[in-house]
């Protein structure tokens, strides 16, 4: 299957949001569950360090990884990740793990965690 992966901006904040609440009702096997408060995805569309990934295809976001940059503790964190079930399988997760990955390097980050 063929897809791209890049850093996810403001105009995918509600497909983020459709998928966080897809992965949760997965999770605790439920269909009620309710997304990220407002403004919480903000820090994730300025200029900080923190950043989603996320993979897409035709312009349709199915699979997203969101990373939280600990400076003063040299690691990155893995938030929340979340890929649509039908692209499950598929490497999907694997690829937003390994771009992770890169981007530690890229930013000379030592430790994901």
């Amino acid at each position: 299957m063929n897809y791209e992966l890049r850093i996810a901006t403001k105009s995918d904040e509600a497909r983020i949001n459709e998928l966080f609440i897809e992965m949760l009702n997965t999770i605790y096997n439920t269909s009620d569950s309710i997304g990220y408060e407002e403004g919480y995805l903000d820090r994730y569309f300025t200029d900080s360090e923190d950043v989603i990934f996320v993979a897409y295809k035709d312009s349709v976001v199915f699979a997203f990884i969101s990373v939280e940059v600990y400076r003063d503790e040299d690691f990155l964190y893995l938030d929340d990740f979340s890929v649509s079930k039908e692209y499950r399988s598929l490497g999907v997760g694997t690829n937003l793990i390994k771009r992770v990955e890169e981007y530690s390097k890229e930013i000379g980050i030592s430790k994901i965690e």
